[in-house]
């Protein structure tokens, strides 16, 4: 008599539950691919085993899961450093179950092993784990990764962050078209915006185009913005650009301009060597550890050996705060040193250059007589010399008119400096040569001590006869006085200063002020912020006082309060704002609230009140959704001079091999991610997902990084399984990379398998083989048996060579119920039969073949798996 399955997992206190645990448990050990020493040695106490397992063979899982010889696709990490995924061959070695991986010389040259260990041998591999002492490479079966460690004094030293250019991904063909589109209904009529940017993408080569599009009464039509051809230029870590685009503004100010650009992209360098830090060398008297902290928090910390060391690739944080080094010896003594650490825009790492080539028009909407804008050079420069010292030098050049520019930075205990003087001369239309300096000094100084930091402070003078490149330009198109003379406003004097100051453990104050006088208006402009902020409990307050303008051009200093409140403890929670503001015309008052809509659905709401300083009063709801296609908007505004109803959306469309797909807004760089037959499996962490052709956008990788991609495999059908759900990948400036996750159909079912005598399996770990010798399943505790393709026919229990039992299996007899299909079966033993003589039972009773559905309880069985 057969007894339901139901009711046999609950007599035998078996669950699906404990099968997932017990496979995830085995699954999830390390495979030795070979190593410099023995491997750890795990034993397992098969007596913890259920219903007769006690017996089962789990000799070849004492080194972790077995590795058997083939090829596999595995991403590869040498020193926790990703390079990429790779075909890894593995040959058979001394013990059978556990094969050598077969390290191709290439792929260690690439992570920086160094020559003269990778000699190969006659198979076409490198020893490496023979060759270097401590060397080991094990294998992550459940993670598909192989892990590579090699010893520091065997590997070619490289910055924090780099990636291999030759790993860099350019991406595939594509077409886009990013949006942001709003709309807005009123008392007068309908008013529409929208941002539109097109690109096109083959090979290296980027073409982008940027325009607006505007309906409103009186002004409306399509206005077209930057057209331009890009590459990246490897070799020079740089980027070329044809078309339209603005000048760096890194020494001079930036002009947009139609022409070509040529400059070093500081993207392409490593984490560890963009933007300013300085390099740290010291002596260690032995085997030490050197922990490098800046502001009490530790930001580097290495090993090194007896004798001389050198850090160079610490990553720049906030223009600087010196840094104090701790060198711990291995007997526990210490020895500390300070090194200085402030940085203005132009400072450079020691050996780091930067530099700019531009050539062309000056973009401009008419220009005096119908005359072409002239043609236009200009070239920057600058390299890192030292930890204290970084070069400048510029130059432009334009019919009529030349400047050049000469300067440093410079790195100093009292903090940075930068400094540099630029000379003009003009010819302008006749009025004879005009010569001029202009004098910019900026500084920079952090104290982490007393949390003092002054962000950037800057002072401009500048001569009468002075000129910029756009003002000698302007010139040509600028209507004269009686004089002669251009009339445009010339900058005599600029101040900048950015401050602020720590007061205690939770508040803090601010200063930002700017002055411009000018040489010929006599009226200067000056604007500031001045402010303190803090908290109290749950409260966070700010006080503040700014200086604000009018349409009309008219000041006012205006005073503000601001109070706001979270309302609960969730992860988000909704929040209170109060503000009041104080000037001239009276005081007006402000009240809003805004939160994230409880729900699976990424719903942001906000809502307000406002009274005026002329008693006017105003209201306002709104409401954004982010969904995998779009971002969109709504809103309502009502004021007593007119009311508002507010729609928008932004987001994208993907033109590319496979299709066209629809998703957020694509950022620079993005992927297009396919998953074979995975419609609504979720991508990433930005709600993106995969649509009926099998594709998904990913917006917002980083060009020239390790970006992980992944896909949840919780909206994935039943009958698909994911072969890898993460990948890893490296693009360049604007690539549209193409990312494949492999899937396989699939028709996973449990088994209930028995031996002829009635008892539950007993082979627990077991693999399952087809008639064609592919694994099919494996035997978990319990006589459960986990199937995860179609199978029809003959199946075999067996560990290694050993064949342990025979069974059959019909996928036409298995019934699928919520989501999961159950049937059962009896295997007959084979025990002591070689693999190569196993066979099935040549007439085996219909009653013991036969694999019967198993009916699933109601939803009152207590005992359901």
């Amino acid at each position: 008599m057969h007894l339901p399955l139901p009711t046999r997992l609950r007599r035998r206190g078996v669950r699906v539950s404990a099968l997932a645990a017990a496979l995830a448990a085995c699954s999830h050990g390390l495979a030795w691919a070979g190593g410099s020493g023995a491997p750890m040695e795990l034993d397992f106490n098969a007596d913890f085993l259920m219903d007769g397992a006690s017996g089962a063979d789990l000799e070849r899982f004492r080194h972790g899961n077995p590795v058997e010889p083939g090829h596999y696709d595995l991403d590869v990490h040498l020193n926790d450093a990703f390079l990429g995924r790779h075909g890894i061959t593995f040959h058979a070695g001394a013990d059978p179950l556990r094969a050598q991986a077969c390290l191709p010389q290439a792929l260690l040259r690439e992570g920086g092993v160094k020559a003269e260990h990778l000699e190969e041998d006659d198979a076409g591999c490198v020893p490496l784990t023979r060759r270097v002492e401590h060397a080991q490479a094990h294998f992550d079966t459940h993670a598909l990764r192989l892990n590579l460690s090699v010893p520091q004094q065997a590997m070619d030293t490289q910055a924090r962050g780099t990636v291999n250019p030759s790993q860099w991904d350019r991406g595939v063909t594509a077409g886009m078209l990013d949006y942001d589109v709003n709309a807005q209904r009123t008392d007068q009529g309908v008013a529409a915006y929208a941002g539109l940017s097109f690109g096109f993408n083959h090979g290296p080569w980027r073409l982008r185009h940027r325009g607006t599009w505007r309906l409103h009464e009186g002004d409306s039509g399509y206005q077209a913005g930057h057209t331009y051809l890009q590459r990246d230029i490897v070799r020079w870590r740089s980027q070329l650009l044809l078309g339209q685009s603005m000048t760096t503004g890194e020494l001079f100010d930036g002009m947009a301009f139609t022409g070509l650009l040529l400059s070093s992209d500081e993207q392409m360098l490593p984490d560890a060597l963009r933007g300013y830090a300085p390099v740290i060398r010291g002596m260690a008297r032995s085997a030490a550890t050197v922990t490098v902290r800046q502001g009490g928090y530790v930001i580097h910390e290495i090993r090194v050996a007896a004798g001389p060391f050198l850090i160079d690739d610490l990553y720049p944080s906030n223009y600087g705060g010196d840094l104090e080094v701790v060198v711990t010896e291995a007997d526990g003594s210490e020895q500390r040193f300070t090194v200085n650490f402030a940085a203005v825009p132009q400072a450079l790492r020691q050996g780091v250059s930067r530099y700019s080539v531009a050539a062309g028009r000056r973009r401009t909407f008419g220009t005096r007589d119908g005359l072409a804008e002239p043609v236009f050079v200009q070239g920057t420069w600058g390299r890192g010399m030292n930890n204290w010292l970084t070069l400048l030098a510029g130059a432009q050049a334009t019919e009529g008119y030349q400047s050049l520019l000469t300067g440093a930075a410079i790195n100093t205990s009292i903090g940075a400096f930068g400094a540099d003087v630029t000379h003009s001369q003009a010819s302008l239309d006749g009025h004879g040569a005009r010569r001029g300096n202009s004098v910019r000094v900026n500084y920079q100084r952090n104290v982490a001590s007393t949390g003092t930091n002054v962000g950037l402070a800057t002072y401009r003078y500048s001569s009468r006869h002075f000129v910029t490149l756009d003002e000698a330009m302007q010139w040509r198109a600028h209507p004269r006085d009686d004089s002669g003379q251009a009339i445009l406003q010339r900058a005599k004097r600029r101040i900048q200063l950015d401050f602020s100051q720590r007061l205690g453990s939770r508040s803090s104050a601010f200063v930002r002020a700017s002055h411009v006088s000018y040489w010929n208006a006599a009226q200067a402009q000056t604007d500031y912020q001045i402010g303190v902020q803090s908290s109290w409990r749950r409260v966070s307050w700010s006080l503040s006082a700014m200086r604000v303008r009018s349409g009309t051009g008219r000041r006012d200093d205006q005073v503000q309060a601001q109070f706001e409140l979270p309302l609960g403890r969730a992860e988000r929670p909704a929040a209170v704002s109060v503000s009041l503001a104080q000037q001239q015309g009276g005081t007006s008052q402000y009240v809003n609230m805004s939160g994230r809509a409880p729900g699976a659905l990424p719903v942001d709401y906000g809502a307000g009140v406002s009274r005026a300083a002329d008693g006017s009063q105003a209201a306002n709801v709104s409401a954004q959704l982010q969904t995998p296609v779009a971002r969109l908007s709504a809103g309502y505004m009502y004021s007593e001079h007119d009311q508002r109803l507010v729609g928008g959306a932004s987001g994208a469309v993907v033109w590319h091999r496979g299709g066209i797909n629809v998703g957020p807004s694509l950022g620079t760089t993005f992927g297009i991610v396919r998953v074979d037959g995975g419609k609504g499996a979720r991508v990433g962490i930005n709600g993106s997902k995969v649509g009926r052709n099998g594709y998904a956008l990913l917006p917002g990788l980083s060009p020239y990084r390790w970006n992980d991609v992944t896909v949840a495999a919780d909206g994935l059908s039943l009958d698909l399984s994911l072969l890898q759900n993460s990948r890893r990948v490296a693009p360049t400036a604007g690539a549209a990379v193409a990312l494949d996750f492999q899937t396989q159909q699939q028709h996973a079912a449990f088994a209930y398998v028995t031996h002829p005598d009635g008892t539950a399996l007993s082979h627990f770990g077991s693999q399952v083989y087809d008639t064609e010798g592919a694994v099919v399943g494996v035997v978990g505790q319990g006589g459960i048996v986990h199937l995860h393709a179609p199978i029809n026919g003959w199946l075999t229990v067996g560990t290694g060579a050993t064949m342990h039992c025979a069974m059959q299996f019909s996928q036409a007899e298995v019934r699928r119920e919520r989501g999961q299909r159950w049937a059962e079966s009896v295997c007959h033993d084979t025990d002591g039969v070689a693999e190569d003589d196993a066979a099935p039972p040549t007439s085996p009773s219909t009653e013991q073949a036969a694999l019967r559905p198993a009916p699933l309880p109601s939803t009152s069985s207590t005992g359901a798996p």
